[in-house]
């Protein structure tokens, strides 16, 4: 990053660079922010674009004529900055997403409200694409009473 004559940061310009990869770290969380508004997938989007930006960043000092050892240093660089950009952009964008609820299963896939097929609808009869009675129990079968907490169970049952 810097001619050997200089130093090791002697003319590396090394807060130009710094601020540089701060404002390309701002115009990627920008991109995230529009991919996560129209994109099916925004962190594979947003992965592959941003890869292929740190590969052009990862190949480029090596077109310059500075000496080898130079340019795998700042390529180096470079990579470290991709790489950190990149995973935490798309570890805080994963966080940051709401997750959908899933759909209803008691209407026909509408959404959770009456007008959306939250709960029965006026008039629906029970079955018929409304939720169940509201003294449903989730896992008791209408054939299978359940057991009083007090009575022990029968022979042949485990306690744990």
């Amino acid at each position: 990053m810097a001619p050997a004559g200089n130093g090791a940061w002697g003319n590396a310009h090394t807060a130009a660079y710094s601020l540089l990869s701060a404002l390309v770290a701002i115009v990627a969380a920008g991109l995230l922010y529009l991919l996560m508004l129209g994109t099916p997938q925004p962190n594979t989007f947003f992965t592959w674009i941003m890869g292929l930006a740190t590969l052009a960043a990862v190949v480029y000092p090596f077109s310059t004529s500075a000496p080898i050892d130079q340019k795998a240093a700042t390529a180096i660089v470079d990579l470290v900055l991709g790489v950190a950009i990149i995973s935490l952009l798309t570890m805080v964008a994963a966080r940051s997403l709401r997750s959908q609820p899933p759909p209803s299963v008691y209407g026909d896939g509408g959404g959770y409200g009456p007008e959306q097929g939250y709960g029965p609808e006026p008039g629906a009869q029970p079955g018929q694409g409304s939720r169940p009675d509201p003294g449903y129990v989730p896992g008791q079968r209408a054939n299978q009473p359940t057991l009083p907490i007090d009575e022990p169970p029968g022979p042949g049952s485990r306690r744990y």
